[in-house]
């Protein structure tokens, strides 16, 4: 793919084995795909690799110095015309695992959802010989209005709950 005008794939190493059964594909597209490939992409600089006894692979090195590496093994031409045409169009950039679901330049003023302040959440549990205490906290938060000042208000809901032992 072009970032800004510029195709950032540089360099297409194919490299294949002349005997073994798994690059019976590969060598069918280098001769019949492979020179109308590289005629319509001239940027492109398209190396032949013999590599006896291994796999074959496709090898894209790009501008920004990274590379990807395609396996190929028994593919038919048609696919691996596809994996070619798909390192042509990629940027070349690294895959970058999210740390959350959702990512935002902008995240929201009032904080993420957090357990801590959930409803419903229990502080303690506190056991006595003859009855069960527990503490629940609410969290109520107000919203701002037109009417109300510029900043959100927070109430703070304490319930006890006891329960007797039979």
């Amino acid at each position: 793919m072009a970032l800004r005008g510029v195709w950032q794939l540089q360099k297409l190493i194919v490299s294949y084995c002349n005997w073994g059964g798994s690059s019976r594909g590969i060598r069918e597209f280098m001769e019949s795909q492979l020179p109308a490939f590289k005629e319509k992409n001239p940027q492109l600089e398209v190396i032949n690799e013999l590599n006896r006894g291994h796999h074959p692979f496709l090898k894209g090195l790009y501008k920004n110095k990274n590379e990807r590496v395609v396996c190929v093994k028994n593919m038919t031409p048609e696919e691996v015309h596809q994996c070619a045409t798909r390192l042509r169009n990629a940027l070349g950039r690294k895959v970058v695992k999210l740390k959350t679901r959702h990512v935002t330049k902008h995240p929201s003023v009032q904080g993420g959802r957090g357990g801590d302040a959930s409803i419903g959440s229990t502080i303690g549990l506190k056991e006595e010989e003859e009855e069960v205490s527990m503490v629940v906290v609410v969290v109520v938060v107000g919203g701002c209005s037109k009417a109300t000042p510029p900043y959100s208000a927070a109430i703070l809901l304490i319930f006890r709950y006891r329960k007797r032992r039979i």
